[in-house]
């Protein structure tokens, strides 16, 4: 029950921060950078079917990288928060 209305709530949240784009009006983009997408969107199909190991193994790469340099940066904020604290340090 309690989870229940947790994920209602958090819907809301989102519906609630959705509802500026929602209204937005329809557009396109223009035509250059829609060939650009799909031009891009071959290119890495064709690297997907010739080297799907490598191409995943980049993305966790990646992924892992911005982990850790956010924890990093998180967790240098927090210890100068804490050290600014009169009376702990």
């Amino acid at each position: 029950m309690i989870l229940y209305w947790f994920l209602y709530f958090c819907t809301g949240v989102l519906n609630g921060l959705a509802v500026p784009i929602t209204n937005l009006p329809n557009a396109t983009l223009p035509d250059g950078v829609i060939s650009w997408i799909t031009t891009t969107g071959g290119y890495l199909a064709l690297a997907g079917h010739v080297m799907p190991a490598t191409i995943a193994a980049l993305v966790v790469v990646i992924g892992m990288v911005l982990v850790v340099e956010n924890a990093d940066g998180i967790f240098k904020v927090v210890k100068w928060i804490y050290t600014k604290i009169p009376g702990i340090s």
